[in-house]
């Protein structure tokens, strides 16, 4: 005798029990009517990039390809199905709005124009999504800056030679996810990835393309991270907004491209590998507490600089920017003794111009530099740059960089390396709806077609009774709950 007892309006779990009950009798001589079957679905893929993203000549062509990918988002959530592999290049061509030709000219005032020439694009983009994602569209334009395939190509490459081949990945900021489609195979196979990304369409998007990872839509800065990381990966935005929070980096009033890299950083195992494509900021800024807290806790690894224009064709940004490595020390390691927390003078004062410093690594490290220290004008006056010598091509000038880093530094061990792809706990976040969590303990779910129960905060395949096994519950029972899970997470949404 049992009863199915439901709480459909539960903050998230199914909330089923089966008890002894007086009430009615589920006969077991009933013979039940065959199921359904369920039309054919496109299964689950994670998007893998191994060449370029064909992305469209000049803005307004990538404005066209934003706007075609904002509809197909739109098109897969109504339908509630995954994307299929060509649909899938489609979305990856989204590349956010924050080069300045789309910044400056889709997102306009209240009583102004767009700039002629971009009505048509401006006002589809106005009537395509919610004033309010439009205008999270439009706080996201000062970090939006994607990084070049060929750069993330190199950071893989780098993390491979220091000896990663797998475990918990984060992705800070990961907009639509490039590192995450250019994750070696062999290394994906072997790791689960939680993506963190603010703006919601752009995570929208990131989920159709990652299903098989976590993509979590939050401010980083706020976002609880209790787990630790194998590696941490990614591009950091782009920004002097000045982050304060409760954690050890948020107390030191960093900037937020600085606390995204010391917060990540914090998050990692001892020994755990850290790549990140971040301005040249990080390394120059004068004021060292940041550099001094990460060194706190980490080694540099390697650093390489880019020169100014490199992000160019891709972001639509001149930034100098750096590739840095980190790896987290244990609590009885000694730091390795590269010095990199200080500020070195590499061009004197002459003509009037000013003396300018870089930092100490790259004074001392100038193979590492893809290019020649020198001198722009910007509206802050005459500021360092790097200046690019023409060689074979840059790529291969940072391939050649990076084959200076050290070989086989990470480690993982056995037990990290097996269980690094549990099923679908990278996932599912368990707790309450204040703390943004997805389900609580006790809740079912369906997750790579087998039927789940979270406990002790981890989804556990269901034992069923069958003719072999004797444990569980009853098949019909396993059915009922498989077909009030779409209901009860209907009823939650419409709530």
């Amino acid at each position: 005798m049992s009863q199915l007892t439901l709480s459909l309006f539960d903050t998230t779990a199914l909330g089923l029990t089966l008890a002894a009950s007086s009430g009615p009798r589920l006969r077991e001589d009933v013979v039940e009517a065959a199921p359904i079957p369920e039309p054919s679905r496109i299964s689950a893929r994670t998007f893998r990039l191994e060449g370029e993203r064909a992305l469209g000549r000049g803005w307004k062509a990538r404005a066209a390809d934003n706007l075609a990918a904002i509809r197909l988002m739109q098109e897969l959530e109504g339908d509630d199905r995954h994307a299929t592999a060509r649909e899938q290049e489609q979305l990856a061509r989204f590349v956010g709005f924050g080069a300045g030709e789309l910044a400056n000219t889709l997102f306009r005032r209240a009583g102004e124009a767009f700039r002629p020439g971009w009505e048509e694009l401006g006002r589809e983009l106005e009537q395509l999504v919610s004033p309010a994602e439009l205008a999270a569209l439009a706080r996201s334009t000062q970090y939006a800056h994607y990084t070049p395939e060929f750069m993330v190509r190199a950071a893989w490459a780098g993390l491979a030679r220091l000896g990663f081949a797998g475990g918990s990945v984060l992705e800070p900021g990961c907009g639509t996810g490039l590192f995450l489609a250019m994750m070696p195979e062999r290394v994906a196979a072997r790791s689960a990835a939680i993506g963190i990304e603010m703006d919601p369409t752009t995570a929208r998007i990131a989920k159709l393309l990652y299903p098989e990872a976590w993509i979590r839509c939050e401010d980083f800065t706020k976002a609880r991270l209790p787990e630790l990381f194998d590696l941490a990966v990614g591009n950091p935005p782009f920004s002097d907004r000045t982050v304060r929070a409760d954690d050890p980096a948020g107390r030191l009033n960093l900037s937020l491209h600085d606390y995204f890299i010391a917060r990540s950083i914090e998050r990692l195992k001892p020994g755990g590998l850290a790549a990140f494509v971040t301005s040249r900021f990080t390394m120059d800024k004068a004021d060292p507490k940041a550099r001094e807290h990460i060194a706190g806790m980490a080694d540099l690894v390697g650093a390489v600089r880019m020169p100014q224009g490199a992000m160019l064709a891709a972001s639509g940004t001149e930034v100098v920017v750096d590739v840095l490595f980190f790896q987290r020390r244990r609590a009885d390691q000694r730091p390795s003794g590269v010095a990199w927390s200080d500020l070195v003078q590499v061009l004197p004062a002459e003509d009037g111009e000013p003396a300018l410093a870089v930092n100490r690594y790259f004074a001392e490290h100038p193979h590492m530099v893809l290019g020649l220290h020198g001198r722009t004008t910007s509206p802050f006056g005459v500021v360092y740059t790097c200046h690019y010598c023409p060689s074979v091509s840059l790529e291969a000038d940072l391939g050649a960089a990076l084959e200076r880093l050290p070989r086989g530094i990470h480690v993982a061990s056995p037990a990290e390396s097996s269980t690094a792809r549990s099923t679908g706990s990278s996932r599912v976040r368990v707790g309450t709806a204040a703390e943004g969590a997805t389900v609580k303990e006790g809740s079912y779910l369906v997750l790579d077609a087998a039927l789940v129960q979270v406990i002790d905060g981890v989804p556990r395949p269901v034992a069923v009774k069958s003719a072999t096994v004797k444990e569980g519950i009853f098949a019909k029972h396993a059915r009922i709950i498989r077909g009030l899970i779409p209901v009860r997470d209907a009823v939650r949404a419409v709530l």
